[in-house]
């Protein structure tokens, strides 16, 4: 029986003089691709390379293979690890993911791990309390530019590299710039938010694994809240290897007490970043995020701190916050602005204007199960004639309502990279 095989080929180091570049070919099933991250030459190390890339493409082999090759040897601890992340995220995505094997090897001895600890800092407020509360841990902050700042969104790289390094020097700590294109890779294979984001961080943890041996990754997702979620406490601690280990410093703590603590630090006021969909825009100040932090330091912030933040207006339209449209992401956001609302006996005006997208939203959920009972009914024969006699109508209606959802299941014949790149470009 033949099998679809993904192949990690050994990853090249190139230095650029104070700069060093990483880079693997990784042979998916339909065509070869590249992966690459690019970092100050000092923490940017071949010899922590393979796990960096080993980790990154085993979301991917398990989503179009059944069997994962990597050439270069790889830390035990992380040879391990791969397997219970396949065991959480085969639970996690039945229908999308499946285990592959693994044909690795292992260095022996294991490799000593770097004494350095660093944070992965965006300049947001999860990122911003855990520098907050453990900056006498940590020796250096990490900024990526090609996760949630797109690689050709100059304007926003050069705002967020003076905004953050002024940050890092205000706090007496190393900022470490790199530079990666391994979302851009990840699109045609897996969800970034739902399960890729928090493993690709670790992934430029592991390229810089010769200088630090632990990094804190920020994230707002309760241990007991159900997945999948690429920043689930479960999956973080999965990430590491004998080189470096990761943790989540903020694990259980509200968003709003994160608010309290950063509302009183002049240094996170002057530089936060929360941000991530208006592209160009440091902080847009009317998406869903924005407001939504906007609300949450003038419920939870010291006096006068929402007038005191330097990149974002202090305008709280009740007619925008109750227009908010939100993923489900962000609800627990949205949830603990009306919770606290509520409690403190807030404006009603702002307190019916944070219930209205809440009530919006469930009853679009009660749409969604409706929808899933229906496709449960229409699997048997009988619907399934019906469905083959209305097919053009049915395509019709859905791609009018989910045009990339109905791409991703309905185009079978185009390279998998073409299909995710569009589906992306028309919202998942």
């Amino acid at each position: 029986m033949s099998h679809r095989e993904v192949i990690c080929r050994a990853p090249v180091h190139e230095d650029r003089g104070d700069r060093s570049r990483l880079s693997a070919t990784i042979s998916m099933p339909d065509e070869d691709q590249e992966i690459w991250f690019e970092g100050p030459a000092a923490h940017l190390a071949d010899r922590t390379a393979p796990d960096a890339f080993a980790l990154a493409v085993l979301l991917p082999a398990m989503r179009v293979a059944d069997h994962l090759v990597i050439e270069a040897p790889i830390s035990p601890a992380l040879r391990a690890n791969l397997e219970h992340l396949q065991d959480v995220e085969s639970m996690w995505w039945p229908d999308r993911l499946r285990r592959v094997t693994i044909d690795a090897a292992t260095l022996e001895p294991p490799p000593t791990r770097g004494s350095g600890t660093a944070a992965f800092f965006s300049g947001g407020v999860d990122s911003s309390y855990i520098v907050l509360t453990e900056r006498e841990r940590i020796d250096a902050l990490i900024l990526i530019h090609g996760f949630d700042i797109a690689l050709d969104d100059t304007e926003l790289r050069l705002a967020a590299s003076r905004h953050i390094g002024e940050a890092a020097a205000d706090l007496g700590l190393e900022l470490v710039e790199v530079v990666s294109n391994l979302r851009d890779f990840s699109t045609a294979y897996a969800y970034w938010l739902d399960d890729y984001h928090g493993l690709a961080l670790a992934c430029v943890g592991h390229a810089l694994g010769a200088t630090f041996g632990h990094a804190f990754i920020a994230s707002a997702i309760l241990r007991d809240r159900p997945g999948p979620h690429g920043l689930h406490p479960v999956l973080i601690p999965m990430f590491g290897s004998d080189r470096i280990d990761f943790s989540v410093p903020d694990e259980g703590v509200p968003r709003l007490d994160k608010i309290a603590v950063v509302s009183r630090s002049e240094i996170a006021l002057r530089h936060l970043r929360v941000c991530w969909q208006t592209p160009g825009a440091y902080n847009c100040g009317t998406c869903s995020k924005c407001l939504g932090t906007k609300v949450g330091f003038l419920l939870a912030g010291a006096p006068g701190s929402l007038d005191r933040i330097a990149t974002l207006d202090s305008d709280v339209s009740l007619e925008a916050v109750a227009g908010i449209s939100f993923t489900r992401g962000m609800h627990n956001l949205a949830q603990a602005n009306y919770e606290r609302a509520v409690a403190i006996g807030a404006d009603p005006g702002l307190v019916a204007a944070l219930r209205t997208p809440l009530e919006r939203m469930e009853v679009d959920e009660a749409r969604e199960r409706i929808s899933r009972d229906l496709a449960l009914a229409l699997a048997s024969p009988t619907a399934a004639e019906l469905v083959a006699e209305h097919r053009d109508l049915l395509f019709a209606t859905l791609w009018g309502r989910h045009p990339a959802w109905t791409l991703r299941r309905t185009v079978t014949d185009l390279p998998r990279k073409v299909v995710g790149k569009a589906a992306s470009l028309l919202g998942r």
